[in-house]
């Protein structure tokens, strides 16, 4: 079954100006939700009950909190950023290279 979160949330490029248009667009989008105005209107929302009456409170304000942080671009923002950052391959790999774990010792 594949990840419906991925395939959603991908995005490619075919040239770097279109990766960089599109971090500049995303860097407005994130201005935009930061007005004073706006941030009430977000805050209403997480707040707001549930538009369907089936749906669990609980539910529905995580999602809505999710929402709105993803809007912020709080939430895997910073990943695109790296990769938009990065002056070369070595330095992209850095990044993203998975930390040693540390070795674990065992008492019994």
């Amino acid at each position: 079954m594949m990840n419906i979160d991925i395939v959603r949330n991908a995005l490619t490029f075919d040239t770097v100006e279109d990766l960089t248009s599109t971090v500049n667009h995303l860097h407005q989008s994130r201005e935009l939700v930061e007005r004073p105005a706006n941030v009430e209107l977000l805050d209403k929302f997480k707040e707001a009950s549930p538009w369907n009456p089936n749906e669990p409170w609980c539910r529905w304000r995580r999602h809505a909190h999710l929402a709105v942080d993803i809007l912020k671009g709080r939430q895997k923002m910073h990943l695109l950023y790296k990769v938009y950052r990065a002056s070369d391959q070595y330095q992209l790999y850095q990044d993203f290279k998975p930390k040693e774990r540390e070795k674990r010792t065992w008492r019994w």
